[in-house]
């Protein structure tokens, strides 16, 4: 398996290659700081239908566990997307991937289901973004409040240069950055694509920190390449960078309070959407 020589920002052991930074990597690591109470930092994949989520696990899977291509993390094709129900994908024992069901129309339901995500007011499972749910968010936070958090989550977006790119997009990323702390990394599929250019120009215009274009491994290219598989690392160099800034943050910090917030704010928002939803019932009954 190719493990890129050079590169990556400076840890403990500046002997390490990128590769090994990624595979021996401990939340808080490079502050010194290891017993600051994380235990795994979670990079949630999220986008629209279709744009290569899954492919990026099973790229990155590829890359970290060795033994070829598989598609361990089911992948669509056309951007009709096969994903239903978030699910975890372990790339080491503090480093893990999660995938999320696609988009439909990017509407405020769905925006408000995928911050009680980022929240860590969702469970694993199936995925809808039909409906609202207090209780659910009520009852995973009753769940937290019994322990003290472990988890760190970075966003991933990720969006193919053959989409359109949509503009309610720059408002979820801006949500998602004000729930977790952190600007969501952002991926760039097909990036061999003749819009390529033009989408990563308008992308420097956003306050995204990070981008960064790769071609994913999948069933029609498996075979393994140096430039591929520098990405891979690069980009888990990136979430690793961001995890541990916001770890740094994090110690300044009171997270129970930051639980009570993240849960206030969501109940209020799924309360306004509910209450909006009945208001617009009664005036079609009304008619």
């Amino acid at each position: 398996m190719y493990c890129p020589k050079t590169g990556g920002f400076k840890m403990a052991n500046a002997s390490l290659s990128p590769w090994q930074i990624v595979t021996e990597y401990y939340p808080g690591r490079t502050l010194g700081n290891i017993n600051n109470g994380i235990q795994r930092v979670l990079l949630q994949v999220f986008g629209m239908l279709g744009q290569g989520k899954s492919s990026l696990i099973n790229s990155c899977l590829c890359v970290m566990k060795g033994g070829g291509y598989n598609n361990t993390a089911p992948s669509g094709s056309n951007h009709g997307g096969m994903t239903i129900e978030r699910k975890e994908f372990e790339l080491t024992n503090h480093l893990v991937m999660i995938d999320n069901r696609g988009f439909n129309k990017l509407n405020p339901t769905e925006v408000l289901e995928m911050s009680a995500q980022f929240r860590h007011l969702r469970e694993l499972g199936e995925v809808t973004w039909t409906g609202i749910s207090i209780r659910e968010a009520y009852r995973v936070y009753k769940e937290e409040q019994r322990r003290e958090p472990t988890d760190l989550v970075v966003p991933v977006f990720v969006h193919s240069c053959e989409t359109v790119w949509d503009e309610n997009a720059e408002k979820l990323l801006a949500e998602v950055y004000s729930i977790t702390g952190i600007h969501p990394i952002i991926v760039i599929t097909h990036s061999s694509s003749k819009n390529c250019g033009e989408f990563i120009e308008k992308l420097k215009k956003l306050k995204s920190t990070h981008f960064i274009t790769l071609e994913n491994y999948t069933e029609k290219n498996p075979k393994p390449n140096p430039e591929t598989d520098g990405k891979i690392v690069e980009f888990l160099q990136t979430c690793i960078k961001e995890a541990e800034s916001r770890i740094k943050k994090m110690s300044e910090e009171d997270p129970s309070q930051r639980i009570v917030q993240q849960t206030t704010q969501q109940v209020n928002e799924e309360a306004a959407k509910v209450k909006e939803s009945r208001d617009r019932l009664q005036k079609v009954l009304r008619k």
